[in-house]
């Protein structure tokens, strides 16, 4: 997993691996190591509401997914599932789930 993060803006790029795994296991994570007390997580669960739902708590960004939409877009040609989550009264949080195609050289 391939994680992008900007002021307004997270973006994850999945593996196929990645996408097989949230599939079959309905979580995927990743851990970053910055020293032995400091390390942030990032993990995509599958829930069985219509919504998706960003959150940061315990060095962790936690993105809820929903499952019927992930189920759809993982069998599909599109590149990305895309939504916004109100984050504040000035901007949304945009959010972007893609597919990390091999590159083609």
């Amino acid at each position: 997993m391939k994680t992008r993060v900007t002021e307004k803006h997270l973006r994850f790029r999945l593996s196929q691996e990645d996408i097989s795994t949230l599939a079959s296991e309905k979580t995927v994570a990743t851990t970053t190591v910055f020293s032995p007390l400091a390390q942030l997580k990032i993990e995509i669960t599958l829930w069985n509401l219509d919504t998706h739902l960003a959150t940061f708590e315990n060095h962790t960004i936690k993105l809820q997914v929903s499952e019927s939409a992930f189920h759809q877009w993982s069998i599909s040609e599109e590149e990305g599932l895309y939504f916004q989550q109100e984050s504040s009264a000035v901007s949304a949080l945009e959010i972007a789930i893609e597919k990390d195609f091999p590159c083609k050289h």
